[in-house]
């Protein structure tokens, strides 16, 4: 359920709009699937199981038109992020050992933020652009897989090896800590208006953020939040026009972490790929695409981290160029 509201006034001659909504959701929740039997690691039963939770989450977003050139911004939303599919099955699988397990978490909660963002923005020209976002995130928790041992009754005195105590080593998703992110983004959007043909232009755009280290491993490691990259940027070349517009794009990030396993942080270290797409108009409704990804084949290289800065080469992943060649029809 969803309500929202929209506003409109002068402030001595600078208008501004803004809109305030409420989302109201309710979640259910079943999730089904196999989970191995503690007595015997041949044999396995279906569980399902079934949770209800519900979220608030209010939104507000205003502009405040300065002059006809510059424009300021500001917004906040309370935002949720459900668990991914793969992470919530219910099962539970201990291998011939007694003493190690790996599971699903139904009762995974999902991400929960309060985003701010305020930025000020530059317009010239036809088509040019320069802004400035500071952007802030509060958030409850991220999910992270992590082993931690667990009791499990029915392998007291017995179990798959017949000596187990019931305690089990189970690798599953889990609720880490919370945490806060904040930076700032510069972009530009820049048309080539000094040269003799029009159409050629360029896109620039870096980010730089903080991420609270507060979620700890059970090693010890403070660990920074996941999939946050502390420093990134693009630069897009291009050229369009009517009929056709292709363009160059370079993109760039530094290392971050992928996940947490058995209490050791896996990191993905800092790549760029370099990447190509044009587009030919045969009419109003058929067009020609083509598509260059990872154009200089750059691969990707991971490292495990350990207290006292002792870090392990994860392997590389070789990622080859692809490329793509298209027809699209709209009616």
């Amino acid at each position: 359920f969803y309500t929202t509201m929209d506003f409109e006034w002068d402030l001595d001659g600078m208008p501004l709009v803004a809109d305030v909504g409420l989302r109201y959701v309710s979640t259910d929740q079943q999730t089904t699937s196999q989970e191995t039997d503690p007595l015997d690691v041949n044999k396995r039963a279906f569980v399902t199981r079934n949770r209800t939770y519900n979220d608030t989450l209010p939104s507000l977003n205003a502009r405040l038109e300065l002059n006809d050139e510059w424009i300021a911004r500001a917004s906040y939303s309370k935002v949720i992020n459900r668990p991914t599919i793969t992470s919530l099955p219910a099962f539970l699988n201990i291998d011939s050992s007694g003493f190690e397990g790996s599971g699903g978490n139904p009762e995974l909660e999902p991400f929960r933020a309060d985003r701010y963002d305020l930025a000020l923005e530059y317009y010239f020209g036809e088509a040019g652009l320069v802004a400035l976002t500071y952007f802030n995130f509060d958030v409850e928790s991220f999910i992270q897989s992590v082993s931690k041992s667990e009791f499990i009754p029915e392998l007291v005195g017995g179990g798959i090896n017949g000596q187990s105590d019931g305690n089990v080593n189970v690798t599953r998703p889990r609720n880490g800590t919370g945490g806060s992110v904040n930076g700032f983004e510069f972009s530009t959007l820049l048309p080539f208006t000094f040269l003799p043909i029009e159409g050629f232009g360029g896109v620039f755009n870096y980010t730089s953020l903080d991420s609270g280290a507060t979620n700890t491993t059970f090693t010890g490691f403070p660990a920074p939040l996941p999939l946050l990259t502390d420093k990134s940027w693009s630069a897009v070349l291009y050229y369009e026009n009517d009929t056709f517009n292709a363009r160059f794009a370079y993109s760039w990030r530094s290392e971050y972490l992928l996940e947490v396993t058995n209490g050791f942080p896996e990191f993905l270290d800092d790549r760029g790929q370099l990447d190509f797409s044009a587009r030919y108009n045969i009419n109003d409704n058929w067009q020609i695409t083509f598509d260059g990804l990872n154009l200089t084949e750059e691969n990707q290289t991971g490292t495990v981290k350990a207290i006292g800065g002792a870090s392990i080469d994860d392997g590389n992943m070789f990622l080859e160029r692809r490329l793509a060649l298209g027809v699209r029809a709209t009616f």
